[in-house]
């Protein structure tokens, strides 16, 4: 009776509706229903980006802009040369291409409907998730930018396709998390 309780006192402060809204959600994954609505289906590539003439559009005193330029520069060339750090301080290298799903114990993942995975397992799936995020999309872009070197751009589209062939729409673990998906939109 205890535990009844609380139970009701919890709904009670998150909120009838919401409780609603979430045993609708876990209804509609349980029947199959996402699968039906949202099938798997292939990653359209997204236009080829083109870089079309060098221009400066930084406008900073010149000892910023060269320390900019610098420090992106630089950054931009250890992403390329395989390097890269996840969450903003771990370093993580990689030959060509990066592993999109860095840490990922989901198995046959291309094949499974992301309402199938058990993403709460003992891995911490955020691990798997950050390469997805695109982070290094708009530094890539600012280098292309700054430097005018197509090499850069280059790169954005090579990883972008990659991306796009290993990520079939609606299977596995990088369309589980709408807030993700739109991290990766915010970062195209």
């Amino acid at each position: 009776m205890i535990k009844f309780v609380a139970y009701l006192k919890t709904i009670k402060k998150l909120g009838f509706l919401n409780v609603f809204r979430v045993l609708i959600h876990r209804i509609s994954i349980k029947s199959g229903y996402y699968k039906l609505i949202m099938p798997i289906k292939d990653c359209p590539f997204p236009e080829e980006i083109v870089l079309e003439k060098k221009r400066k559009i930084i406008n900073f005193p010149e000892e910023l802009n060269s320390s900019y330029t610098k420090n992106c520069l630089n950054a931009a060339d250890k992403l390329i040369n395989g390097e890269i750090l996840l969450f903003s301080k771990e370093k993580y290298f990689y030959s060509n291409i990066p592993n999109w799903f860095l840490n990922c114990k989901l198995k046959n993942y291309k094949n499974i409907h992301w309402t199938e995975h058990k993403i709460f397992g003992s891995k911490d799936i955020k691990r798997c998730w950050e390469l997805s995020r695109f982070s290094w999309a708009p530094l890539m872009a600012r280098a292309g930018i700054i430097s005018g070197n197509k090499k850069y751009i280059q790169t954005i589209n090579k990883w972008i396709e990659n991306w796009c062939k290993s990520n079939p729409i609606n299977a596995g673990p990088n369309w589980i998390c709408g807030q993700e998906v739109s991290i990766r939109l915010i970062h195209v």
